[in-house]
This record gives C-alpha cells, structure tokens and sequence, in this order.
C-alpha cells in the first residue's frame, strides 16, 4: 500500500468543494477537475487580449468567489493578476489553494505584486505532490 496520499488538481479540487459545501452552501459550484460538475467559465477582461479558467467557481448570493489551486513554485503571475482585477471589477472573492510549503513564498509574491488575494492553504506531510 501507498504510505503518500497523492496531492494533484483533482484531489484538492474534491476537498475544497467538500469544504465549501460543508461550510458555506453555495448557490452554484463549477469545477474543472470534477465529474459532474459544469466548468467554470472563463473570466476575461474587456481591454486585455487574456483570459483565463480558474480551477473553482462558488456563487454564494450573487457573489463569485474564485478558488485558483497553485501545486508549483513558479508563480502566474499574469493568470492571478487577472483574477484579482476581475474580482476587483466585479466584487467577486479570489482564493488561492497552495501547500503549506509554499504559503511564504507565495504570499511574498503576491505582496511584492499588490495583488489582494486568501490564502488557503493545506499541510502535505505524508502525501506526494504531483502538479
């Protein structure tokens, strides 16, 4: 038997969406990694030639709250830029879902870039991490 649990899109998807349910009871929950549920849509800004499809959707009252899971140290920057400006444009709520091994460094670099965003993150002692 494998002594890791293993630490992908899918399987920290499957616990935010647990979570979500369990605390929160959204209106609406989109996710890409998960059968049986819609994906989200991809979120643009008029003026920028970008867009981008965050991981999970949750519409709680008419409020967009965007869960972006990060598994890697190098930071997209240009994807969470975009989703902070959207959630700024339209009073949404960006998450980003990141191992505890990352939490610094990534709150770092959101800090040095001014980019509001939560941190959620979650302990990897025992598991394997597969991006």
């Amino acid at each position: 038997m494998n002594k890791f649990l293993k630490i992908d899109k899918f399987n920290i998807s499957r616990a935010v969406i647990t979570n979500i349910i369990y605390e929160k009871d959204p209106d609406i929950i989109r996710a890409s990694y998960i059968s049986g549920y819609d994906s989200p849509d991809r979120l643009t800004i008029k003026e920028m030639d970008i867009g981008f499809t965050p991981d999970i959707t949750a519409v709680f009252n008419k409020v967009l709250n965007i869960y972006e899971i990060e598994l890697g140290p190098t930071p997209a920057m240009e994807k969470w830029q975009l989703f902070s400006l959207y959630s700024q444009r339209y009073r949404a709520k960006l998450f980003l879902v990141v191992p505890d091994y990352l939490r610094k460094e990534i709150k770092a670099q959101l800090d040095r870039q001014n980019i509001p965003v939560g941190i959620i993150y979650f302990e990897t002692k025992g598991r394997e991490t597969f991006n």
